[in-house]
């Protein structure tokens, strides 16, 4: 019997530890997630747009596969990337519960007249239009239904707003659209003073190349910091026609050159202080943007910072070494 023991002790343990597991739920096949979707269509598919800002609607449609233009309440250049975020979001809505599945007393949820529309319409000319509702007596959520359905849905609020857009958050802000990877050099002049950043090797990509500014050599570190917060600088609200702005005897210029294999190309930049805002327009250019004043003065102010900063010599670099102690080889600048 004994020699047996330490079988029966191993079935034991196998069939405690079966038992274990199927009270935990380690065997049991995961449910299937309920995904509650509210229409069901293809984004790529999507056409044109409609929607509400304000008391005025927001239309654009597809001029290309990756392009959108904006008809209402201007044609003005558009993020087609934050189009096509907005048609993914209409594309995906999901519902809280289904009210009432088949509702013929819509003004009961005020759907008759609703608050808000959302329409998208489809290549083949089909149109899906969102109706919002007064809301629920539980709070964050909205009725909301599909106009070709008799279904009245519970939306939650946080669902809704992902669709409230308004026309400027779908415009291309950039005030500076220059291509980053073939700048060859930047100059900027704000109110009569100007620095200069010019890449210094020319076989090597912006992101390895050293710069120059002034006189004063950067690292690639060092350097693209400038052209991050020069392409960085945009607008706010819907951008200008550029002869609707005024810029004559402007306090900023920036110039930007660019190459492209052996193509060299210059785009100047001028802008008009307007307040608490920069009017900048591109030389030629159709639109004006209103940059914030203090980013227009930061940009100016990170050149200086970069161009006067004190650079580490040789011999305060070795006196900081471990086995090294401060000595009289400290130049005085760097015992400062």
């Amino acid at each position: 019997m004994k020699k047996f023991l330490p079988t029966i002790l191993l079935v034991v343990i196998c069939v405690g530890g079966f038992i274990y597991a199927s009270n935990k739920s380690f065997f049991k096949k995961e449910e299937p997630i309920d995904v509650k979707q509210l229409i069901s269509i293809k984004a790529d598919d999507v056409k044109s747009v409609s929607l509400p800002d304000g008391d005025n609607r927001i239309e654009m449609s597809r001029k290309d596969e990756s392009t959108w233009e904006m008809q209402k309440p201007a044609n003005v250049p558009l993020s087609s990337s934050t189009v096509d975020g907005w048609v993914n979001s209409f594309a995906y809505l999901t519902y809280t519960s289904k009210v009432d599945e088949n509702a013929t007393d819509l003004a009961q949820y005020q759907l008759d007249k609703p608050l808000l529309t959302y329409q998208v319409t489809m290549k083949d000319g089909t149109a899906h239009k969102l109706l919002i509702g007064k809301a629920l007596p539980v709070a964050g959520t909205s009725y909301a239904k599909l106009e070709e359905s008799p279904v009245v849905y519970e939306l939650s609020d946080d669902t809704i707003q992902t669709l409230a857009q308004t026309a400027d958050s779908f415009a291309d802000q950039r005030a500076l659209p220059f291509n980053y990877d073939k700048v060859v050099s930047m100059t900027v002049e704000w109110k009569g003073q100007k620095w200069a950043l010019t890449k210094a090797q020319s076989d090597k990509s912006v992101f390895e190349s050293t710069w120059k500014l002034g006189d004063k050599e950067l690292k690639p570190e060092e350097g693209t910091p400038l052209l991050d917060a020069a392409i960085g600088l945009e607008g706010s609200g819907l951008p200008q026609a550029a002869s609707a702005v005024k810029v004559d005897n402007p306090e900023l210029k920036i110039e930007v050159k660019e190459k492209d294999g052996d193509k060299e190309t210059s785009n100047v930049y001028v802008g008009k202080v307007a307040e608490t805002n920069v009017n900048i327009v591109k030389q030629g250019g159709a639109w004006a943007y209103a940059v914030a004043l203090d980013s227009v003065q930061a940009l100016y102010d990170q050149g200086v910072a970069a161009m006067t900063a004190p650079s580490p010599s040789p011999s305060a670099a070795a006196s900081v070494a471990p086995s090294v102690t401060p000595s009289a080889s400290v130049s005085p600048s760097a015992a400062k």
